[in-house]
This record gives C-alpha cells, sequence and structure tokens, in this order.
C-alpha cells in the first residue's frame, strides 16, 4: 500500500508539533523556573549582590516552598547583611522541613555566634556531633571557644569604660588590659584608653600629693607619690615632690631634736646644733629662703689661741648666690673667753657658753651671728672691736 506524499508531510508535520510544544513545555515548567532562579541567586549571592539574591531566592520558594536550597542560600544573605534575625527565623524553617539538616545548622552556629548568644551556639554544635558523630567539629569548637573569649573581652571593655568615667584610673587600666587582640572592635581602642587612663592617674596623684604637701602632712604624701611609681617610676615631677617631702621630713625631724634639747636642757650642747639653731630659725628662713645640706662632710677643726675652730661647708640654692658654685663658709668659734658685748637696747651682758658662726655676709652686714649656748637665744653681731670680742648684739629671737 503506498503512503502519498501529502500524508507524510502531515504526518511530519504532527509530530515536530508535538515535539516542539513537549519542549516548551519542560523549559517553563515549575522545577525548570526554580532551578533558573536558584542558580541566579546563588550567582548574585557570590557577587555580593544581596537584594537581587533575595528576590531570586524567595522567587524559588514561591515556586518550591519547601525548597532547601533557596532557604540555605536566603539564610547565607541574611547573615552576610548581618540581619541575624532573619537569618535565624529562615534557617530554623529549613531544619523544620528537614530535621537533620547539617549545614543549616552550621549557618546557625555563625548566627549565635554573631549575637553572643553562647548557650544557643553549643547546643546547636551538639546537635550537629548527635546527627554526625564522624563530623569534624574542631574548627567550630575552636570558633565557639574564640567567641567566649571575645565574649569576655567585651565584659572586660565595658567595665573599663565605666571605671574610666568614675575616674578609677587604675582599675579601668586592668579591665582594657583584659581586651585580647582577637577582638578587634576593641583591642586597639583599650590599648589608646590605657595610656589615656595612665595619664590621667598620675596627673590625679600628683595633685592629691601636691594638696598633701601644701598641708604638711609628708607622709601621706610620700605613700601617694609612691603608687603613683608604680605607674611611671621615672616621672621627674613625682621624684622631684618626694624629694622636697623627704628634706621637709629631716627638717622636721632636726627642728623637732634641737626643741627637745632646749626643752630639756634650755641649752644647745654642740656647735652642729647651735649651727642647726641658726639654719631653723625663723629670721634665717625670712632672709634665706633657699635649700641648703647640712652637714657638710667636709667639717675641718683646729685649736687657736682664743679657741676651736670649725668649717662647715653647706650647699645652697635659692634666691641668693654667694659665689659661682652657690655655696658659703661658715666657720663656728667655739670661744675659750666670756663674750662681753653691749645690746642695741644698751643692756650690758657677758655670755660664757657661747658660739659665733661667719657667713660670708649671710645676712646680716658683717655676717657674724651669736648663739647663746645657755639658752638658745639668737643675736646679730657688730663691729667686733679687738681679739676680746668685745661685740655690739642685737636680739633675734
Amino acid at each position: 500500500m503506498k503512503i502519498s506524499k501529502k500524508l507524510i508531510i502531515i504526518i511530519a508535520s504532527v509530530l515536530v508539533l508535538m515535539i516542539g510544544g513537549g519542549v516548551v513545555y519542560a523549559t517553563n515548567s515549575p522545577t525548570a523556573r526554580a532551578e533558573r532562579q536558584l542558580n541566579l541567586g546563588n550567582k548574585y549571592l557570590q557577587e555580593g549582590k544581596y537584594q537581587e539574591a533575595i528576590l531570586a531566592f524567595e522567587k524559588v520558594i514561591q515556586i518550591e516552598p519547601k525548597n532547601i536550597p533557596a532557604r540555605l542560600g536566603l539564610g547565607q544573605v541574611y547573615v552576610a547583611t548581618k540581619e541575624f534575625t532573619k537569618a535565624e527565623a529562615v534557617l530554623k524553617e529549613v531544619i523544620q522541613i528537614d530535621a537533620n539538616n547539617i549545614p543549616a545548622r552550621e549557618d546557625l552556629l555563625k548566627v549565635y555566634l554573631n549575637e553572643g548568644n553562647l548557650d544557643s551556639a553549643n547546643s546547636i554544635l551538639q546537635e550537629m556531633v548527635k546527627i554526625d558523630p564522624n563530623k569534624d567539629v574542631k574548627q567550630l569548637n575552636a570558633d565557639l571557644d574564640l567567641a567566649k573569649a571575645i565574649g569576655a573581652s567585651k565584659v572586660s571593655y565595658d567595665q573599663g569604660i565605666t571605671q574610666l568615667n568614675n575616674k578609677q584610673y587604675i582599675g579601668s587600666v586592668t579591665s582594657f588590659q583584659k581586651v585580647i587582640k582577637e577582638d578587634t572592635e576593641r583591642f586597639s581602642d583599650a590599648q589608646t584608653k590605657i595610656k589615656d587612663a595612665k595619664s590621667a592617674y598620675i596627673a590625679q596623684q600628683l595633685q592629691i600629693a601636691s594638696d598633701l604637701v601644701t598641708a604638711t602632712k609628708y607622709d601621706e604624701a610620700i605613700k601617694v607619690l609612691d603608687e603613683l611609681f608604680k605607674i611611671d617610676a621615672t616621672n621627674e615631677d613625682a621624684i622631684k615632690l618626694k624629694e622636697q617631702c623627704n628634706q621637709a621630713i629631716a627638717k622636721a625631724k632636726a627642728d623637732a631634736e634641737v626643741a627637745q634639747a632646749m626643752a630639756n636642757t634650755s641649752t644647745v650642747p654642740s656647735k652642729e646644733q647651735g649651727l642647726q639653731r641658726l639654719l631653723n630659725s625663723k629670721f634665717f628662713s625670712k632672709n634665706i629662703p633657699g635649700k641648703f645640706n647640712f652637714p657638710s662632710d667636709k667639717i675641718v677643726n683646729k685649736d687657736t689661741d682664743f679657741g676651736k675652730v670649725s668649717y662647715y661647708f653647706i650647699v645652697y640654692s635659692g634666691p641668693l648666690v654667694l659665689s659661682s658654685e652657690s655655696k658659703y663658709l661658715s666657720m663656728s668659734y667655739d670661744h675659750k673667753l666670756p663674750l662681753e658685748a653691749t645690746l642695741t637696747s644698751g643692756e650690758n651682758i657677758v655670755i660664757n657658753n657661747y658660739y659665733v658662726f661667719r657667713c660670708l655676709d649671710l645676712f646680716t652686714r658683717h655676717g657674724s651671728v651669736v648663739i647663746d649656748a645657755s639658752n638658745g637665744k639668737l643675736y646679730s653681731a657688730y663691729n667686733a672691736v679687738d681679739t676680746n670680742f668685745k661685740y655690739r648684739l642685737t636680739f633675734i629671737e
């Protein structure tokens, strides 16, 4: 039986139409459209085009509500954009669809670590181990440990800020020192604030110490300065202030010893105490408001026909400069002869036990000061007449 040429052409045309329609249907099916949108979403995610990726993944979910890859991709977008609440919601939806899904739990772990929700992160990690006991979770454990350390670091940083604002400078330094390098968000700022806190503490301690010195509370000032030295052992201002305190304490001690000696005996028993009496006098302090070191290690004693002479080198610094080396020489005469003198008030007196200090034009016109060793009275001496030491004296104190 012969088939006509016209019939063959009709059959072929029908077959072409059927095949073409099938192809069109296949390429436009829900599954095909979902796959195209999924590939497009992953492409946008890789390129960092997050809004486009969200639209693509959401279209997939509209077509296939239980499509897990699309929800995982959407979760990754939200993690990348730090929208952790949305990421947590979509990843939990994956776990509801597939209770044993590991990738969703891995991404959810990242969410909890970023949120600082370490308890939930640890729970998710334990779930993964139960689902797949052979899974390598070393890195995940390391991430969790690091997150715990950074969490503690943040607590220390926040505490340091509070302490710094409350002027608790040493406490703030201790807190800021606990901020770890891995805490990149806060470490650099913590180092800066450590320097700021130390500087503020030093200034605070110096002011407290200065106020205590002004109030003549030298021992308390030294305690404050010693605490400062734990932070800055070479602080020049603190060193000078402590030296000032030590000198003031030494002077007060010497004054007390002289006062006690005079109170007990009403005398000045030695040349050294006689010179100290002069140096501690109000008149001396008023006229020579400087600093000195006494006694010198260069003391020479010599006997003469009229008595014993001692030489004292006293280092002096202040508004009065008596030589290029800022030193003056004080000569002490321990006389064998009584001192016959006339006071400027007109009274004649005789002093049997006394010391005379010649001070190189210290603060008297001729530089002589007499101390009555029997009672500690201080006189300035004028116009030595002869070797019998007949002086004209003016009572000082």
